[in-house]
């Protein structure tokens, strides 16, 4: 099991969500957008792409996560822990542990 951790900047989290599958089972979370970097004062430009800046990344949390981020505040700064997991035969990379660094105020 890869273990590697990182700071990232979470920029927003989308309002909880709780759909009823079919077989009437609950899908429940909200939505995080984040980029990967601790210091957006560096520029950034990807040679592959050709992008310019930080192109945010989204990725599901349980919606917990949305209350505490309110309780923290955001933009915020969070040291995440990633895993790997198999998704439709690739493996890729999930946030498997996350903690806000630092202590702001929260947001009102």
């Amino acid at each position: 099991d890869i273990k590697m951790e990182d700071l990232v900047i979470i920029l927003s989290v989308g309002k909880p969500y709780d759909i009823t599958n079919e077989d009437g089972t609950h899908t429940t979370g909200c939505t995080m957008n984040y980029i990967a970097t601790q210091d957006i004062n560096q520029t950034s430009e990807n040679p592959d792409s050709g992008e310019l800046g930080y192109v945010p990344v989204k990725e599901k949390m349980p919606v917990t996560f949305y209350d505490n981020a309110r309780i923290h505040g955001l933009p915020a700064v969070a040291k995440v822990t990633y895993g790997m997991k198999n998704s439709g035969g690739k493996q890729v990379l999930y946030i498997k542990a996350l903690d806000f660094v630092g202590n702001k105020q929260p947001s009102k």
